[in-house]
């Protein structure tokens, strides 16, 4: 099976805290991540590390995070969904073979109120079941008040036959749909039914494998924690300083690098939950969740 290879040097990373790939970009990643607990609601500590893509319909900007726990991928839609008669649809090239026409390797979900799929072909209508068996959409659109804006979805790996390793892509495209049936396309340039021109995603995770681990430029631990951490760095790397970033991007705490192996004492009053430490180094930064527990 053919399945292309990207390196780090063209990944984007966005935060949910608000930053968004462009409309027109072909290469995003999907980092790895806790999974969220599939409510229905955009709860911003469950989708901290997700990366958001967004569509543009008269000034109407739906947002499409996504992630990955290893085993399923995750994606959130919200914003001017049932409210603008619009309906989540995702495409995915699993070996990311970029044909201009479907393939066997090739799915279609979207959501309404009942949850469609097929495997080859899209827009497959006698495939839809108000729950499917073996992926998960919350809420469903169901007409009428209070409209229906945010749409979890979870999507195994092993539905699609996707089986992770260092270095994968897959090709994907969302589309919010409207009720007449025109598409409205993430990448804007992307066709439905010409899977060459979806948008190519790299499935992330620092803890999946040595490969990956080796790229990283630190660790820390314990993590998650109570208080306080030890951060170790590669030895050609010299940081100059660091940061704790809270979910909605405000600097909680910062201080000088000294050496490796450093122990950190955060600060005693930051509140359980999920947090970004960012190391500041003279080519650029590194990030990594830390949890306080």
């Amino acid at each position: 099976m053919f399945r292309q290879k990207i390196t780090r040097t063209f990944l984007l990373v966005t935060l949910f805290s608000g930053i968004s790939i462009s409309a027109n970009s072909q290469v995003f990643q999907i980092n790895c991540s806790p999974p969220p607990q599939l409510d229905g609601i955009a709860a911003a500590d469950e989708w901290f590390m997700a990366t958001e893509v967004a569509i543009n319909v008269a000034n109407q900007i739906t947002r499409i995070a996504c992630m990955h726990d290893s085993t399923h991928l995750y994606f959130l839609f919200r914003d001017y969904l049932e409210s603008s008669l619009h309906f989540p649809e995702i495409v995915i090239d699993v070996n990311n073979s970029k044909e201009t026409t479907w393939q066997p390797d090739d799915w279609w979900f979207f959501v309404a109120d009942s949850d469609c799929e097929n495997q080859g072909s899209s827009d497959v209508w006698t495939n839809c079941q108000e729950v499917q068996p073996d992926w998960i959409a919350v809420n469903n659109i169901q007409p009428g008040l209070p409209y229906t804006d945010t749409i979890e979805i979870a999507i195994p790996f092993s539905k699609i036959g996707y089986t992770l390793g260092s270095g994968d892509s897959i090709g994907i495209a969302f589309d919010v749909m409207s009720a007449g049936g025109s598409s409205h396309m993430y990448p804007e340039t992307a066709d439905k039914l010409n899977p060459s021109t979806w948008a190519t995603a790299a499935i992330i995770c620092s803890e999946l494998n040595v490969a990956e681990k080796e790229m990283n430029l630190f660790s820390i631990y314990p993590n998650p924690t109570t208080g306080n951490v030890t951060i170790s760095m590669r030895s050609d790397v010299q940081p100059t300083f660091l940061e704790m970033v809270q979910t909605d991007g405000t600097v909680v705490w910062k201080a000088d690098y000294q050496v490796c192996g450093q122990t950190i004492k955060l600060p005693n009053d930051l509140a359980k939950g999920n947090y970004l430490m960012v190391i500041h180094y003279a080519s650029g930064t590194e990030r990594e969740l830390v949890q306080i527990h």
